[in-house]
């Protein structure tokens, strides 16, 4: 017998071994799980009809049974029963109208632990595997009724029809219990199913801790998933930026062909920092208009091209892509040439692919601290060494720009940019748990590691760039109807309904964002008032120390529409301070008269000149937001005085809620001349958004520590 041993890779290096006859040729398709074979959808395609009569016995032991995953199964399965009883019911009701009966039920294949192929279980047992009948949602909800038999698990491989295998005898056969969800699925949900394979017999019994674990990330997972419905194109345009909408082995493809038909092609990857970065810099802009092609890359695009309505194909990131085209190079004999990171960095990467796949050509590597003055030897270096793919890292982009300098005399094929991609190969940076990718939460590793370097690009730059995706998809929503209404009476009595559904929808839609401000307004201040209670405590037992009279301060103020509100600060000033103000109106530092400010006001206490700097005086204005008075995020209330002096302009400002934060209190609070305050506020009840909100709340916390502006 001739046995052949097929070595199978994946990202950790490690390997798993498949064990097959000479006569026949096992086609895979895997996933690992932190290093273990975690699902798989393979079969046995013999060269010939003889089949396999007999395997070695080096195929993976079987697993042992898992009691408390197979309770625990039954009993969540019972529970979801029992909680969505009438949504079941309902289903039900609508199959038996629409065909007549309430089940379609097909035959499916148990697990087997004394065979590996079909065509060695004769006495194989099969179960009937049940599905909703009719067109409706909802199909699957029925299969729970399995799990409670005890046929499924929540977490397994994908269930083997009978009639599915009936003509392919050498299909392989699980030996755990098949499920409702799989790894496989659960990546291909948020584009990284690129992985490599296992046989049928070694996929794992998950325990219960894992099971429950690939649930939550399922459901994760399937909010960030695209709707079927969606349109996949093979490209899409997002903010400006022409991105191809392609899966790992078609990014392969074309740079095969680059390098085949000797055509000079420049690659670059794109990701929410990216294009942030290329909305306000016109020179990366117009690299990125020349470039062969872009690759999606991330779950920040993932979720943008959904809301533009276009279902990305997967995530092509230039991490994931690289062993991938190490392989490739091994294959067709590429060489690569290593440019970028620190010195020491790409020498590493390169010896750490040349150890996982042997016969991996590297031609030269360079860092990525060089002079000026060094750049013609560093491109003679490149030129010279006959490489098929020059990787530079440099960051984005710088890495861009210096391509695009030197393009011409560059002789690579294949040129690239990769950013910090040889930080996680060498070794220097690690990257995030596979469960953490699997659910599109890479970037929080990577803001964990380097907080004080990636917390622009992520806390601040993810929500800019959420938001300029909207605007761009209400744009692409408002161009279609006005195209639509431009060709005619026809097309206007043929729209007209549409239209209107869609003014409705946008109504709603606005009433929404109302009801989502004001839920983070009570959680928000409800979670402020907990965690600063301790400093409030302080604040309290400062101001009565200091001076005499009560702790809080409160005020009539002018909220939405000119209604009057008390607001409460804590007492920052003397009780006598509003009958001194009248003698020091004359000596307001205020420009434009309407709001009343001085640096030096001798009416405030010591205490209260701290607590104004760091507006912890503002503090009890959280028990306002919580009233409905007052936002998190708004203009700044005004006095009734102030708002008497207001022009027809100003009184713009009461057409929201106003708020403890605002755009000009996060650019320099009280040094902004009033006029410069209203513009600023009408500017954001203009554009007022969630992420708008977000990003001036995480401004305010850097504003507040460095006082500017506070008197």
């Amino acid at each position: 017998m001739n046995i052949q041993k097929v070595a199978v890779e994946h990202d950790t290096g490690n390997s798993v071994s498949v064990v097959a006859t000479g006569q026949q040729r096992l086609i895979e398709s895997v996933v690992i799980v932190d290093g273990q074979p975690a699902n798989a959808e393979h079969f046995y395609k013999p060269n010939d009809n003889r089949g396999v009569q007999e395997t070695s016995d080096r195929v993976a032991p079987l697993p042992e049974h898992n009691r408390a995953r197979a309770i625990a199964d039954r009993v969540i399965a019972a529970l979801i029963v029992l909680a969505a009883l009438p949504i079941i019911v309902l289903r039900a009701a609508v199959a038996r109208a629409q065909t007549g009966r309430v089940f379609d039920r097909q035959t499916a294949l148990a697990p087997c632990r004394r065979a590996t192929r079909i065509a060695d279980s004769a006495d194989a047992r099969s179960f009937e595997l049940y599905r909703f009948a009719g067109t409706w949602r909802g199909r699957r909800l029925a299969m729970l009724l399995n799990i409670i038999a005890g046929d499924l698990s929540f977490v397994g491989p994908s269930v083997l029809l009978r009639d599915s295998t009936r003509h392919n005898p050498n299909h392989g056969l699980y030996r755990v219990k098949p499920g409702l969800i799989s790894v496989h699925q659960l990546r291909r949900m948020t584009g990284t199913d690129y992985q490599q394979v296992v046989t049928p017999a070694a996929y794992p019994d998950h325990t219960l801790a894992e099971s429950l674990g690939i649930m939550a990330r399922y459901v994760v997972a399937r909010q960030l998933s695209a709707d079927g419905a969606l349109s996949r194109p093979d490209q899409f345009t997002i903010l400006g930026v022409n991105v191809l909408n392609t899966t790992m082995q078609g990014a392969l493809e074309r740079i095969g062909t680059a390098i085949n038909t000797r055509a000079k092609t420049r690659v670059a990857f794109v990701n929410p920092a990216c294009l942030n970065e290329a909305t306000i810099n016109p020179e990366y802009n117009r690299i990125l208009e020349e470039q062969g092609f872009v690759l999606p890359d991330g779950i920040g695009l993932l979720i943008g091209s959904r809301m533009l309505g276009v279902q990305m194909k997967a995530n092509v990131n230039g991490t994931d892509l690289f062993p991938l085209l190490c392989e490739h190079c091994v294959k067709n004999q590429w060489s690569i040439y290593l440019l970028g990171g620190q010195p020491g960095v790409a020498e590493a990467a390169a010896a750490t692919m040349v150890d996982r796949y042997p016969g991996l050509e590297f031609k030269g590597t360079r860092d990525g601290f060089f002079q000026a003055d060094e750049e013609d030897g560093v491109i003679d270096d490149i030129n010279a060494s006959g490489a098929d793919i020059l990787l530079v890292a440099f960051g984005v982009p710088k890495q861009e720009q210096w391509i695009d300098r030197h393009h011409d005399r560059l002789a690579p094929h294949v040129q690239m940019g990769v950013g910090g991609l040889l930080d996680f190969y060498s070794g220097r940076i690690a990257r995030s748990p596979r469960w953490m990718q699997d659910v599109g939460l890479e970037w929080v590793w990577r803001l964990m590691q380097e907080p004080s370097r990636m917390w622009r690009r992520y806390i601040l730059g993810n929500p800019v760039f959420l938001f300029r995706v909207f605007r761009q998809a209400r744009n692409n929503s408002v161009s279609r109807v006005v195209r639509r209404f431009a060709k005619g009476e026809g097309a206007r009595k043929t729209f007209g309904i549409r239209y209107r559904l869609r003014h409705l929808a946008w109504n709603v839609l606005v009433k929404l964002t109302y009801v989502c401000k004001r839920l983070t307004d009570i959680v928000g201040a409800s979670v402020a008032l907990l965690l600063l209670s301790p400093v409030c405590l302080v604040v309290v037992a400062a101001i009565k120390l200091e001076s005499p009279g009560p702790v809080f301060f409160s005020q009539q103020r002018v909220g939405r529409w000119g209604a009057f509100f008390k607001m409460y600060k804590f007492r920052s000033m003397y009780v006598d301070a509003e009958a001194r103000k009248a003698e020091l109106l004359k000596t307001n530092e205020m420009a434009g008269g309407v709001i009343f400010k001085m640096k030096s006001d001798p009416r405030i206490t010591r205490v209260g000149s701290f607590i104004r700097k760091y507006s912890i005086d503002e503090l009890p204005q959280l028990l306002n937001v919580l009233c409905g008075d007052m936002s998190l995020v708004g203009p700044r209330p005004p006095l009734p005085s102030e708002v008497n002096e207001y022009s027809i302009e100003d009184r713009r400002r009461l057409e929201v809620v106003p708020g403890i934060t605002c755009i000009w209190q996060v650019s320099g609070r009280s040094e902004i001349p009033f006029d410069q305050q209203v513009q600023l506020d009408v500017e954001y009840i203009e554009s007022q958004s969630f992420f708008q909100d977000i990003k001036i709340l995480l401004k305010t916390i850097p504003a507040v520590l460095m006082g500017k502006g506070a008197y």
